[in-house]
């Protein structure tokens, strides 16, 4: 007789949709052992070293959300909206990508409120000293916020040597750092390898003169 084992459901605060981040669902939820649900806080990062605005993703395997605006009531439409997925829902684990983002830092609030495991993402871990004014306090209160995340976290995922780096740096336990790489999805680059391959060439200048 064969036990059949429920899939484990993962609910994940993600920042802004991306094609790598719907490989990496993707490939959770095609694994048919997980039950995915993405909450997208962001239509486009407002940063400026991020926010590529992408015009067009793979096909999801994944229910997803995307929460979009930043203006006081967008901010409390996305605590609300974040609070509903984790508390309403039967989850397993709660992925949260970063912890400076209205919507992120409430989830982890949440989990923390309901005892729900979660695992924070976030690739490499800020060890400036803050800027002025107050660097005192807003050091303070990003160690106190640190302290806190990396007590209850079940884990906290980084990216390569650098994440790891930061994340020792920053005082998180080594036993709950987990090696993180982004996903790439090899058929996916088959087909764009293909398409390059068989793309038409242009003919050069000399040969229409």
């Amino acid at each position: 007789m064969t036990v059949s084992r429920k899939p484990y459901h993962l609910l994940a605060i993600d920042l802004e949709p991306a094609p790598y981040k719907f490989d990496l669902w993707n490939a959770f939820a095609e694994s048919k052992e997980f039950s995915v649900q993405v909450l997208f806080t962001n239509a486009k990062d407002p940063s400026r070293d991020a926010g590529h605005n992408y015009q067009e993703f793979p096909s999801a395997q994944f229910s997803y959300r995307v929460l979009s605006g930043y203006s006081v009531w967008a901010s409390l439409k996305k605590i609300i909206s974040t609070a509903k997925a984790i508390i309403r829902n039967k989850v397993d684990g709660v992925f949260i990508a970063g912890y400076v983002d209205i919507a992120p830092l409430s989830a982890i609030f949440i989990c923390m409120l309901f005892r729900k495991p979660f695992f924070l993402h976030s690739d490499i871990f800020n060890l400036n000293i803050p800027k002025p004014p107050m660097r005192v306090v807003k050091l303070q209160l990003r160690s106190f916020l640190r302290y806190m995340i990396f007590k209850s976290a079940t884990g906290v995922l980084v990216c390569g040597k650098l994440g790891y780096e930061s994340a020792v740096a920053a005082n998180c336990p080594k036993s709950k750092i987990i090696d993180f790489p982004y996903v790439v999805d090899r058929e996916r680059l088959n087909q764009y390898s293909l398409r390059i391959i068989t793309r038409p060439t242009r003919p050069a200048i000399s040969d229409v003169l």
